[in-house]
């Protein structure tokens, strides 16, 4: 029997992510988006994958 973590219960998990074959222009269009709001292009990624999450979210209720 494979015995599985309670996901719930773990605050958060820290996960690599990332995206072979990217095309350049939507690689270059997020590069510029970091500069706009004050954040490091990590912080942007972040941002934009939490608002996809917090949306889907919503429109599931």
């Amino acid at each position: 029997m494979v015995c599985h973590p309670d996901w719930s219960r773990i605050r958060s998990v820290p996960v690599n992510l990332s995206i072979k074959d990217a095309p350049d222009q939507v690689v270059l269009r997020l590069r510029e988006r970091p500069q706009r709001y004050h954040r490091s292009l990590k912080g942007e990624l972040l941002a934009i994958i939490e608002a996809a999450v917090e949306e889907d979210r919503r429109s599931s209720r």
